[in-house]
């Protein structure tokens, strides 16, 4: 039986060809995206760096009024953070419950986000041009924990 029209599909299905995706930690992530905003559980250190992070950010591009992209959002941790600071945010995971969660928070605080099950390669052939200007802030992506982020400005 085939999943209704606009339904997520399991963790890691949908991952198209030549994507750096690994099921098994999708399924992982699929798995503890309830626990997601739990900031004393199983993501507490993500919770604990994402001031650091949104700073580091904020030093080097301006946020306010511009699109930015966060690749590997999880349940949405500093697409949140950077919406606040004035971001118009796109925010991508191959996690469908991660996502889903996220959009849960995010209209909780009346955060428009817009978050999208997507592989940053689907993203950048479907919208090539929106990915075409990177601020500096995306040299230092390699040291950030398991998910690339990407600033794009309009």
């Amino acid at each position: 039986m085939s999943a209704p029209a606009g339904a997520n599909p399991p963790a890691g299905a949908n991952a198209p060809t030549g994507v750096n995706a690994d099921r098994a930690e999708l399924a992982r992530f699929e798995a503890a995206a309830a626990g997601f905003w739990d900031p004393q559980g199983e993501f507490r250190p993500l919770h604990l760096i994402n001031p650091v992070r949104l700073e580091f950010i904020a030093e080097r591009a301006r946020l306010a009024h511009q699109r930015v992209l966060d690749v590997g959002c999880g349940g949405g941790l500093l697409a949140e953070a950077l919406a606040r600071a004035g971001a118009r945010v796109t925010a991508i995971d191959l996690a469908p419950g991660m996502i889903e969660v996220a959009r849960l928070h995010a209209a909780d605080g009346s955060l428009a986000i817009d978050y999208r099950v997507a592989a940053a390669e689907e993203l950048a052939a479907a919208e090539p041009r929106s990915l075409s200007r990177r601020s500096t802030a995306t040299s230092a992506r390699s040291s950030w924990p398991s998910s690339a982020r990407s600033i794009c400005s309009s």
